[in-house]
């Protein structure tokens, strides 16, 4: 059965191959689209006025169930539109984990209708969980796209999911002549029109002129979207990755990848990777014929026809460190900085992640026996908190959240008021402390003068209430254990005196049952011994657990008396700073990098 799916594929892209020969002519002819386009005088800077994206990736869900790739995927395609294919940083807005809420999608959409223009073109990337119910009275089904905050069940998908029916009317909505949706989501309800290329006369006037709002998923209803390590993606954006980024989607390669080549090329790969599992799906919201196109203008401009064999180099230099490093999607097992490391020539993408700071991009051209040096720059998520302040053993929570014991990592906060709260062991207890993050630049926590704790307090504490004495020193196991034994007897003789005091009732009972007694006096009097007996031995109970008390008490002194209290030593406290030597070849030289810097 496999093998015949397989067959039917190979046959069908050998039949997309012969049409689109048939359709378009040999490769570089002046039949191409570029071909077309040059012809008519068209500069493919024109196509399209401005370019728009807007990336959705969802990780983590309130009620469903988590997924491992599909930030990394909104990661990736939102590099590629960048720096491939030119869509301005400020044009991309892209909603991740909690920030891709329903509000937030559709906030999203508002923000498009009203910027964009005529001849626009805007790409929607959606990497998430996609839900299909059958709905009306004739059994349709239909498709939903799950936002983080979606709550599970049939019955919560219209008010809390994204239907079909939304984005077609938001396509509607929004100006631009050319939209593209790619849903990493596997649903059904694709109740639209199929889309089918027209010949080759109409490509200027497709890509140029007539509107087009063209959808791509992932799969059909009851399939699951499968994702891996061995992509790190999910296999329908692994696709998307390698047929756009290595423009290997560019059947005839003339640096302009129209839709149906690249639906062609992921419906392949995707099937191929996932077994069968997964079945891409391609539609159209209307009937207008229109085409849009990846147009990868640095190759058009010059790429093409660059003797681009053999081998380059590429340095980033050491003003970054411990960044880690793509190159095309793929992380290297070396991060920043790298001194001459050995590339094919051509066009790469270079990005670069570093936690606390967002993901650079850079799209570079490594000529042969040439070296490319890249300087990035990296921009901080809103604000980042440094603790190198503070003493090593302090233990620090954000927001009610622990993250750990010092020396830890600076931490990324998003902007806004956060409560952190710092315990640092030998020292009394500090107020939380609240710090305002407004801008993207580096916090140094700063705590009020330390007061350290002494045996006095401590002693003092015990008297109170022993154990408290030993967890105030940071002994929270003998604190809790002289505590517990102290409960335990004072339980115990609580009990002991309720007793005493029904036994004594029974022993005066019994006095005044043998003054009055007539007859069988020497019972009544055994009686009174034996009631007399029970009453001793609760008083001496109760003498014990005084004494047991008196013990636990004067152990509770002395042990802190007696404690050294480690915790106060100086040598606890002080602030390591690391220290990291690096060198490297560079142009013929050995180069000694010492820094001394804090994560």
């Amino acid at each position: 059965m496999l093998k015949r799916i397989i067959n039917n594929i190979i046959n069908k892209r050998l039949l997309i191959y012969l049409l689109l020969i048939q359709n378009f002519g040999i490769v570089f002819s002046q039949q191409t689209p570029r071909g077309l386009l040059k012809e008519s005088e068209i500069p493919l800077s024109s196509i399209y006025s401005n370019k728009w994206a807007f990336i959705i990736g969802i990780n983590e869900y309130t009620e469903y169930n988590d997924l491992q790739y599909a930030v990394r995927d909104a990661e990736s395609i939102k590099a590629i539109l960048q720096e491939q294919f030119n869509f301005p940083e400020e044009n991309i807005i892209v909603k991740v984990n909690e920030n891709a809420t329903k509000n937030e999608i559709t906030e999203g959409f508002y923000s498009l209708s009203e910027k964009t223009q005529p001849n626009d073109a805007v790409v929607f990337f959606f990497a998430g969980h996609g839900e299909t119910r059958t709905i009306g009275v004739e059994n349709k089904n239909s498709g939903y796209l799950i936002p983080s905050d979606s709550k599970v069940g049939e019955k919560h998908l219209t008010r809390t999911a994204i239907s079909m029916e939304n984005l077609h009317t938001w396509s509607n909505e929004i100006q631009a002549k050319h939209m593209l949706f790619l849903i990493d989501a596997c649903y059904g309800g694709l109740a639209m029109n199929v889309h089918r290329a027209n010949k080759k006369t109409d490509y200027v006037r497709r890509i140029a002129k007539d509107p087009s709002r063209l959808i791509i998923t992932a799969g059909q209803k009851d399939e699951k979207v499968v994702e891996g390590p061995q992509w790190e993606h999910s296999a329908f954006t692994a696709a998307l990755i390698d047929g756009l980024l290595d423009m290997k989607a560019d059947i005839e390669p003339d640096g302009i990848i129209l839709i149906p080549e690249l639906f062609a090329f992921v419906k392949t790969r995707v099937i191929k990777d996932t077994n069968g599992k997964q079945n891409p799906q391609f539609s159209s919201f209307i009937d207008n014929s229109g085409e849009f196109a990846f147009i990868d203008e640095d190759l058009i401009a010059g790429g093409m026809d660059m003797d681009l064999s053999g081998y380059g180099y590429l340095t980033i230099p050491k003003d970054l460190f411990d960044g880690i490093i793509r190159i095309d999607d793929k992380p290297l097992n070396i991060n920043t900085p790298l001194i001459d490391y050995v590339l094919e020539s051509g066009y790469h993408l270079i990005s670069i992640v570093k936690k606390g700071y967002k993901q650079y991009n850079k799209k570079v051209l490594i000529k042969t026996d040439e070296t490319y040096i890249l300087n990035p720059s990296l921009d901080m998520i809103s604000g980042i908190m440094s603790f190198v302040n503070l003493p090593q053993s302090s233990q620090i929570s954000i927001d009610g959240n622990f993250i750990g014991k010092l020396p830890i990592n600076n931490q990324p906060l998003k902007k806004g008021t956060h409560e952190i709260f710092v315990s640092i062991p030998g020292y009394e207890s500090i107020e939380p402390i609240k710090y305002t993050i407004d801008t993207s630049i580096v916090y140094y926590l700063q705590i009020p003068s330390l007061i350290p704790k002494t045996k006095l307090k401590a002693l003092i504490r015990s008297v109170v209430l022993p154990g408290w004495g030993q967890l105030y020193y940071e002994k929270p196991i003998r604190g809790y254990g002289i505590f517990g034994l102290n409960i335990l007897m004072g339980g115990y003789l609580l009990s002991n005196e309720i007793k005493y005091y029904d036994q004594f009732t029974k022993y005066e009972s019994a006095i005044n049952e043998y003054k009055s007694a007539i007859d069988n006096v020497n019972e009544k009097w055994l009686i009174i011994e034996k009631e007399k007996e029970i009453l001793d031995q609760n008083i001496e109970n109760t003498r014990m657990g005084i004494y047991f008390i008196a013990g636990v008490y004067a152990y509770n002194f002395l042990d802190i008396i007696f404690s050294r209290g480690d915790f106060t030593h100086e040598s606890n406290y002080g602030l390591k700073i690391p220290i990291e030597t690096k060198f490297g070849f560079s142009e013929g030289e050995i180069k000694l990098i010492k820094t001394i810097y804090f994560k």
